[in-house]
């Protein structure tokens, strides 16, 4: 039996979803190439979803994307109250971070941060230190503040976040380190 060549943006948003990580993997490169506002546009529009699995796909798929997707993200996350999308956003932002290697982010990410670490909601302010962690140098002063916070969570995981950032200034306040 041949193989079918081109494949529908609808065929390949099924692979997508599939079980298989290398079948799901493929369709979303193919897509993120041959469609990629139209795949863009989707994978935002999934990030408030009330499924676990599309919602995860769809974070994994837009780390993929490159940096320009950020300032998307932010603009999304800046706009809701929703708790899940404003997770869901700080997912892509450490993603596309992590996945394209970034070392400097924009202003607009930072302040981001700020305000996220400053939610009341411990799962943002976790996403908020991850996404600092990610940024690193760039962010460790939101870092350090919040290391001082009285809340302990957020300041335990603030403090671990700082000791895994490879940076000279911060060294000595983890001598055994």
């Amino acid at each position: 039996m041949e193989e079918k060549l081109i494949e529908t943006y609808e065929e390949l948003f099924l692979d997508f979803m599939h079980p298989n990580p290398n079948i799901n993997k493929f369709a979303a490169t193919k897509m993120r190439k041959v469609w990629p506002q139209r795949f863009k546009k989707e994978l935002i529009g999934n990030l408030e979803s009330d499924d676990l699995l599309l919602r995860r796909r769809s974070v994994m798929a837009l780390g993929e994307f490159d940096a320009d997707v950020m300032e998307s993200i932010v603009h999304l996350y800046l706009n809701t109250e929703s708790d899940i999308l404003k997770v869901s956003c700080l997912k892509v932002l450490i993603k596309v971070i992590v996945n394209k290697d970034l070392h400097k982010v924009n202003q607009n990410i930072i302040n981001l941060a700020k305000l996220a670490i400053e939610n009341e909601s411990p799962l943002i302010n976790l996403m908020a230190i991850s996404l600092l962690r990610q940024i690193g140098d760039q962010g460790i002063f939101l870092l350090l503040e919040a290391a001082k916070d009285q809340d302990l969570l957020k300041s335990a995981a603030s403090r671990t976040a700082i000791s895994e950032i490879q940076n000279h200034s911060v060294n000595d306040l983890f001598p055994n380190k």
